[in-house]
C-alpha cells in the first residue's frame, strides 16, 4: 500500500512516459520468459497468501501496475478506449467466470496463455450478452 501511495504522488513524472512503459514491459517480459523456462520460482497468489519470494513480491506488483497504468493512459484517447470502457463495465462477470472457463479449458486442452486469456474474457462477455438479451426478451414478452 505504501508503494501505491508513494507512486500516486509522483504520477505526473512517470505516467505516459515511453521509457517507463518500455522498462516495465522489458522487466515483465524478462520475468515471464524466465518463469516460463523454470529458471525462476516466483509465485504470488494474494487470495491464499502464497508467496515464494518476498523481494520479488515487493517489486513485481508495482512494476506491473506502473506498466498497466501507463498502457491505460496511452490508450485513453485511441479508438480502443470505447471498447475497453464497455468491457471494463462488465469486469465483474469476467472476474467471477474466468477461472471457471480456464478450468473447463484445462479438461480438454493443454495450457495456452493466449487462448485462455481470450476465452476467459470472451466467454463471460458472450454469456452476459445472451443473458441480457434473454432478460429484455422476457420483459418484452411479459409486458407487451
Amino acid at each position: 500500500m505504501f508503494v501505491g501511495w508513494f507512486l500516486f504522488h509522483y504520477r505526473q513524472y512517470w505516467l505516459g512516459s515511453v521509457w517507463v512503459i518500455g522498462l516495465a514491459a522489458a522487466i515483465f517480459g524478462f520475468l515471464f520468459v524466465t518463469q516460463d523456462e523454470t529458471k525462476l520460482n516466483f509465485f504470488l497468489f494474494m487470495k491464499s497468501h502464497h508467496i515464494t519470494h518476498p523481494m520479488l513480491s515487493m517489486l513485481v506488483p508495482p512494476i506491473l501496475v506502473i506498466g498497466i497504468l501507463n498502457i491505460a493512459f496511452a490508450l485513453e484517447n485511441t479508438r480502443f478506449a470505447t471498447l475497453l470502457a464497455s468491457v471494463g463495465k462488465k469486469s465483474l462477470p469476467i472476474m467471477y467466470m474466468h477461472k471457471a472457463v480456464g478450468y473447463a479449458l484445462g479438461t480438454f486442452m493443454a495450457e495456452n496463455l493466449f487462448i485462455w486469456v481470450a476465452a476467459g474474457v470472451l466467454v463471460p462477455l458472450l454469456l452476459l450478452t445472451i443473458a441480457e438479451r434473454g432478460k429484455r426478451m422476457m420483459t418484452r414478452l411479459t409486458y407487451d
